[in-house]
Parts: structure tokens; C-alpha cells; sequence
């Protein structure tokens, strides 16, 4: 798997209901298996640097984070036809990324984007027409609730889908 690539994911499922249509039309990640999601990091390191070392530490990190409920609140717009979801509060998702960041040594998106912007992808294609309709669309449902309990790791190469590697278990608050 030397050509794979690898990221830290919240899975979002209840997201799915809503955006997942879209997603597969128009989020390649989608239809290459990736769920609705906030991404952590994402390239993470190479599928063949993921060694015992490297899980021992996510699971005593991720062991260590209390999980948290959010909530998906409005659509917002990148630029070049990104339109996602915002999760409030975007906080403890800016903190951990931080933590990846300075433990691996490597760069949200390879460095392209300048800081962490939590996010939730609904489509990579968004015209304003389209923007519009996904905005009636999920106006009933927003803000959409969701709660952080779990991270993914998840791993492809050229030829396979995307699929969870390991799920870390966040510290489920009492």
C-alpha cells in the first residue's frame, strides 16, 4: 500500500440523512467509501507507517478526550464550489488536529490550507444553484446533533475504497 493514503475522521451518521445524496453525486471521498465526517488530519502518515507505535498512541490520546456533543449549524461555501456543514462548537475539533499536528509533524492538507477549519463536506461542486437547493433542503434540519465519541482512522490505495482501519474510542463523559 505504498501509494495509500490515510486520515483521522469523526464520523458524523447523522449527517448522512441529509447530505448523503449529495455527497454521492458530487464528493468523490463519497463514492470512494468515505462517510459524512469531520476530518482531523488529513493526509495522516503513509497506510505503511501505521504501526503498533503509532495506534498505541492514538488510542491513549484519543482514551484520554472526553467526547463531546455539536452540532452541524449553517452551510458555508470555500472557495471553488466546496460547500460543507459547520460544526459547532469547532473548538475541541481545532484542539485535537493541533495535538496530531505537533505529535506527527504534519500539515492539514499538506500545509494548503493555512489553519484548521472544521468542517462537514457536503459537495466539492457547488454552483450557486445547487448551493441554494441544499440550503431549503436542510433548513428543517439544522442544526443537526450529533455527538464526537469516536475517531476513525481510515485508509485507501489507488485501487480500494476507502475503510476503517482502527476506531478509537473518545473518553465517554459520565
Amino acid at each position: 500500500m505504498g501509494s495509500g493514503r490515510s486520515t483521522l475522521v469523526i464520523p458524523v451518521p447523522e449527517a448522512d440523512a441529509w447530505i448523503g445524496s449529495y455527497r454521492l453525486l458530487y464528493d468523490p471521498s463519497a463514492r470512494r467509501g468515505m462517510p459524512a465526517h469531520i476530518t482531523l488530519l488529513y493526509p495522516f502518515l503513509p497506510p505503511d507507517a501505521l504501526d503498533g507505535e503509532v495506534t498505541r498512541y492514538l488510542h491513549r490520546l484519543f482514551a484520554s478526550t472526553p467526547g463531546f456533543r455539536f452540532q452541524l449549524t449553517r452551510t458555508a461555501e470555500f472557495a471553488q464550489g466546496v460547500l460543507f456543514l459547520e460544526p459547532e462548537p469547532r473548538e475541541p475539533f481545532v484542539a485535537l488536529t493541533r495535538v496530531l499536528v505537533k505529535e506527527f509533524g504534519l500539515q492539514p492538507y499538506e500545509g494548503r490550507i493555512a489553519e484548521s477549519h472544521p468542517h462537514c463536506t457536503v459537495t466539492q461542486e457547488a454552483d450557486e444553484l445547487m448551493r441554494r437547493e441544499i440550503e431549503i433542503k436542510l433548513g428543517p434540519a439544522l442544526p443537526i446533533q450529533s455527538h464526537a465519541g469516536e475517531v476513525w482512522l481510515m485508509v485507501r490505495d489507488e485501487e480500494t475504497p476507502w475503510r476503517v482501519s482502527e476506531r478509537f474510542s473518545l473518553d465517554l463523559p459520565l
